[in-house]
């Protein structure tokens, strides 16, 4: 049977506590620095307002209008199926008629932290929706 003397015991639970503290503390930074991000954006959601995105301008007080909308507009609205008309009907023509491979573009503004602005990209084939994405950048 092993026989650790109370100093060795000791000094073993204060290395092993240790060790614990700190890569609790780490993974709690890493956790933060990831999720903060999205914890400000969940609270700042707002309800989809055609009229306030449509004629939506980029001001300080106005910059992540969009960004705060999105949620509700791509969970409210189902986007999936709808025609290019019907798209065009909700939100407004498209920024500057921009469209690549059958998808237009909207400007989302700012993502509510840092420099980071978003866009929302719809997809289409024969004229419906067949995808959606909200990405940064």
């Amino acid at each position: 049977m092993l026989n650790l003397s109370n100093h060795r015991l000791k000094s073993i639970k204060f290395i092993t506590l240790t060790f614990f503290f700190a890569t609790g503390t780490f993974a709690l930074i890493v956790a933060l620095t990831i999720f903060t991000p999205d914890a400000e954006n969940y609270f700042n959601r707002i309800e989809f307002d055609r009229e306030q995105w449509i004629n939506w301008e980029e001001t300080e007080t106005t910059a992540s209008l969009r960004w705060n909308m999105v949620h509700d507009l791509t969970t409210e609205h189902k986007l999936l199926g709808m025609t290019r008309s019907e798209v065009i009907e909700l939100l407004g023509p498209p920024d500057d008629e921009f469209e690549i491979k059958g998808s237009i573009y909207y400007y989302l503004g700012m993502a509510g932290y840092g420099i980071d602005t978003g866009t929302l990209m719809i997809k289409f084939k024969d004229d419906t929706v067949i995808d959606y994405k909200v990405s940064h950048g």
